[in-house]
C-alpha cells in the first residue's frame, strides 16, 4: 500500500471527516505525480501563465515562428524551472533552428539534454514517457543508433498500455465508448505504418490494400491532421503501384 492506512480511515478522509497528516501528503503527492497543492485544492497563480505561455507557443509554431518560441520558453523556464512540460516544449522547438549543420547539431544536443532532464526528474509520467519517445528520434537524428534504440526498448509495448487496461476495467458503455474513440488515433496510426512498412519491405500489394481499406473505414473517426498525415502516406505508395483503389 501507498498509505499504512486502514480503509475506515482513508473513508473519513473522502467523507471530509479528517485529513492525512504532513509526511502522508507528501507521501501521496509523490506517488500520483502532483504537488501537495493540487491534493489540497490550492490553485496555482503560475498556471494561468503557464497555459499563456502554451497557446502562444502553439500558435507560433502553427506559423514557423521557432525562434519566437525559443525566447518565449527560455524565460518561461527562468521563472518556472520546475515545470517540465516547458522542457519539453523547448526541446521539440530546438530541433527545428539552427541553419548550418553545426549550429542545428548544437541545439539538437541541447534539446537532448533537456529531454533527459525531464526523465530523471519528473515525478509526471506521461511527461517521461513523452521524453523517452521523443529521445529516441532526437538521438537517431545524431546517429545515436544504439542509444536511441536502449531508450525505445524500455517504452511499453501496444498491449500493456493505459488505454487497453482502462478500457477492460471500465464499467460503463459510456466510459468504453470514450477511451475506445480516444484510441483511434493513435491505433490508427501504428496499424497503417506497419503495414506500409510491410509493402515496402515484402512488395506485397496486400498489405497496402488493408492499410487503404482501415483507412477508408476509420478516416471520419480521425482527427484532421492524422487524417491528412495518413491519406499522404498512402497515396505516396499507392501512385507509384498498379494498384490505385481508393475510399
Amino acid at each position: 500500500m501507498v498509505v499504512n492506512c486502514s480503509f475506515q480511515v482513508i473513508s473519513k478522509w473522502e467523507r471530509g471527516e479528517g485529513f492525512p497528516d504532513v509526511q502522508m501528503i507528501i507521501a501521496l503527492a509523490r506517488y500520483f505525480g502532483v504537488t501537495t497543492d493540487y491534493l489540497l485544492g490550492i490553485e496555482d497563480p503560475s498556471a494561468d501563465e503557464i497555459n499563456s505561455v502554451v497557446c502562444t507557443w502553439e500558435e507560433n509554431n502553427k506559423k514557423g515562428f521557432h525562434a519566437e518560441n525559443e525566447a518565449l520558453l527560455r524565460k518561461a523556464i527562468k521563472n518556472h524551472p520546475k515545470d517540465y512540460a516547458l522542457f519539453l516544449y523547448l526541446a521539440a522547438t530546438l530541433e527545428y533552428m539552427g541553419d548550418g549543420t553545426v549550429e542545428a547539431e548544437k541545439y539538437l544536443k541541447e534539446s537532448i539534454m533537456l529531454q533527459k532532464i525531464v526523465i530523471n526528474e519528473s515525478q509526471d509520467p506521461e511527461q517521461v514517457y513523452c521524453a523517452r519517445y521523443n529521445l529516441c528520434f532526437s538521438l537517431a537524428k545524431l546517429g545515436r543508433m544504439q542509444e536511441a534504440m536502449e531508450y525505445a526498448v524500455k517504452l511499453p509495448g501496444y498491449y500493456k498500455t493505459r488505454e487497453n487496461a482502462m478500457l477492460f476495467l471500465s464499467q460503463t458503455p459510456e466510459d468504453k465508448e470514450k477511451i475506445a474513440a480516444s484510441s483511434i488515433n493513435p491505433v490508427s496510426w501504428a496499424i497503417i505504418k506497419h503495414l506500409l512498412v510491410l509493402y515496402e519491405i515484402r512488395k506485397d500489394s496486400r498489405y497496402l490494400d488493408k492499410a487503404n481499406q482501415i483507412f477508408c473505414i476509420l478516416k471520419d473517426e480521425l482527427t484532421s491532421d492524422m487524417r491528412e498525415n495518413l491519406y499522404k502516406s498512402i497515396r505516396k505508395r499507392k501512385n507509384s503501384d498498379d494498384n490505385n483503389s481508393h475510399c
